[in-house]
């Protein structure tokens, strides 16, 4: 379930008609994710190994040109940005969901403005920060296998528990109930060229984004499981998924009569404010938002890092050495990034 279901779905719902957007959705998970996913699972079934390691082997295997090898290994660099950024997501959730639970109530201007403030809170945010990778780092030095077997575990069970919770709370808002036949409205009408390729871009980032963790689980795969019956099922639940992830977020933004950008800081802002001004179980439903925002972030960190500690293979370092490389990078690149919000704050 990519961070782009939080904030990119719901947001060409509120520009075009939700219905419209679920049909096309579909049409490009087919088409799209569903060959890029059993492309995926393949290459790391046959070559039991992480992505970028995976090009090198069946690139020679096959008798394939070296640039392959290379092309592989450009998964390491991909893998760090990605993982800085979850790393910040995860972090601003942790921080305002401590923020919102010792509050008793705020006034909708106080949110807008909540989000500059708490990226201006430099110390807080590295603080939380290092916290939030040194526990990542405890986990994945236990090992690739048994760090991936429990967020599998854990994270979806916790993933589902919210969703069902978040629901429950919206259906008892009756003003989200008589919306909600908008959310299925199709009018093929409003088409264009910039939608399609929007539909189309998501689809691919929901699945192809997620490459980590497809090697990293498909690698331990036993041989008798069905690679295109299993890769229907996933991408079919990360489509069920993703639209039950709009259809919660959909109502604030569409509602709330102010204007957006698509963006991760949309989900933040329109969220919290539509919660809160809708009065939806106080804070509750702005709470639950935050931890499922924490929990995904931490679930694609894990399924990015086996990408990061793969470059072991190549520098022929140990196991726990690679963990540790791995995350003081990511770290050192967080850093940067808020070194740059300070220097933008005094200049």
């Amino acid at each position: 379930l990519g961070l782009g279901n939080f904030f990119n779905l719901p947001y060409l719902m509120a520009t075009y008609s939700g219905g419209t957007i679920l049909v096309l959705y579909a049409l490009a998970k087919v088409t799209i994710a569903l060959p890029l996913f059993i492309a995926e699972v393949w290459m790391a079934r046959h070559s039991r190994a992480i992505a970028s390691v995976a090009f090198s082997s069946l690139s020679k295997k096959h008798g394939l040109s070296w640039i392959w090898r290379w092309f592989g290994r450009l998964f390491w660099f991909s893998a760090f940005g990605l993982l800085a950024y979850y790393a910040v997501v995860a972090t601003w959730g942790v921080i305002y969901a401590w923020q919102y639970s010792h509050v008793s109530a705020f006034e909708l201007e106080q949110v807008w403005f909540q989000f500059e403030a708490m990226n201006r809170d430099v110390p807080s945010l590295l603080l939380t920060q290092t916290i939030l990778l040194a526990v990542i780092g405890s986990i994945m030095l236990l090992g690739i296998s048994r760090a991936m077997q429990s967020v599998a575990i854990v994270f979806v069970a916790a993933l589902l528990v919210l969703i069902i919770l978040m629901f429950i709370i919206m259906t008892l808002n009756t003003q989200y109930m008589d919306s909600l036949p908008g959310f299925f409205l199709v009018d093929f009408s409003n088409i264009d060229q910039p939608l399609i390729f929007g539909i189309w871009q998501h689809a691919f980032l929901s699945t192809g984004i997620g490459i980590g963790g497809v090697y990293a689980f498909s690698m331990f795969a036993p041989k008798t499981v069905s690679i295109v019956k299993s890769s229907i099922i996933v991408v079919g639940i990360d489509y069920i998924f993703g639209v039950i992830v709009a259809l919660l977020i959909w109502y604030f933004v569409f509602n709330i009569p102010i204007e957006y950008s698509n963006g991760i800081e949309m989900f933040f802002q329109s969220t919290l404010i539509g919660a809160i001004g809708s009065k939806s179980a106080h804070l509750l439903l702005p709470l639950l938002f935050m931890v499922f925002v924490i929990s995904t972030s931490l679930a694609l960190m894990f399924s990015m890092l086996p990408v990061a500690i793969a470059i072991r293979s190549h520098f022929h370092l140990n196991y726990r050495i690679s963990v540790l490389i791995s995350l003081l990078l990511v770290w050192m690149i967080v850093v940067y990034v808020y070194f740059r919000i300070v220097w933008f704050i005094i200049t």
